[in-house]
């Protein structure tokens, strides 16, 4: 853009009137300068964009990084979980299974002690 610009603000100068050659001159300072500024202008903001996308893609990589430690985590917590309720289930069915005997071992010793054991009259 730069050189198609200078190479109008040349094609106009040449074309000039000695009359209006003083104040086009003028014109064609703030021109350029307006110009000089622009392309400075736009060279900072490419240097900026560059800078900004540079630090996103750290963040980006980091950040993935950050999630598969993370799932991993999560996986090794859900066979943790997995495990504990597998061995709630047995702890509950082995305890059902032990108050089932403890109330006919119950039952048993109360008749046992109520005659049901007439032979032996010690008991």
């Amino acid at each position: 853009m730069q050189l198609t610009l200078n190479c109008n603000l040349a094609l106009v100068a040449n074309t000039e009137t000695p009359k209006t050659s003083s104040q086009s001159g003028e014109i064609f300072g703030i021109l350029e300068n307006m110009l000089d500024t622009f392309n400075a202008d736009l060279k900072t903001a490419e240097e900026e964009e560059a800078a900004a996308v540079q630090q996103f893609t750290e963040l980006k990589k980091l950040k993935e990084e950050q999630i598969a430690r993370d799932t991993e985590q999560l996986g090794k917590e859900n066979e943790k979980f997995a495990a504990a309720t597998t061995k709630l289930a047995d702890s509950e069915a082995t305890k059902a299974d032990c108050e089932d005997s403890l109330e006919k071992d119950t039952q048993l010793l109360y008749e046992m002690r109520s005659g049901g054991g007439k032979s032996d009259s010690r008991v």
